[in-house]
């Protein structure tokens, strides 16, 4: 693969989308990470086998980048277990009838 041809494919890499399935902002960030991962896993595999000094540094900085990713990744998930183990299992408690109030008792308070 030429430079040339590995610009062209980065390019289209990093034209692609993210798109969500999820409406949970850590379920998002994780899917998010989890694609973002994927990009840089296949821009490093790819760019590794260039013999040019441009793009070796960018595999150094893609793998950096990797790294906080993961961290990122783990931060969302440990937060999510966190959320999930602590949640409570709130019951809606049945309608009770209500007492009307006479209004002479509010017109004597006032």
């Amino acid at each position: 693969m030429t430079l040339q041809e590995f610009e062209k494919f980065r390019i289209s890499l990093e034209q692609q989308k993210f798109i969500s399935e999820s409406f949970d902002p850590l379920v998002y960030g994780i899917q998010r990470d989890l694609f973002r991962k994927d990009k840089l896993k296949r821009l490093i595999d790819v760019g590794a086998r260039l013999d040019s000094k441009t793009v070796q540094a960018k595999v150094a900085r893609w793998k950096r980048k990797l790294g906080r990713l993961d961290q990122s990744q783990a931060r969302l998930q440990k937060l999510r277990d966190e959320i999930v183990s602590s949640q409570l299992d709130v019951q809606v408690p049945e309608k009770k009838m209500l007492r009307i109030v006479s209004s002479k008792i509010n017109e004597a308070r006032v």
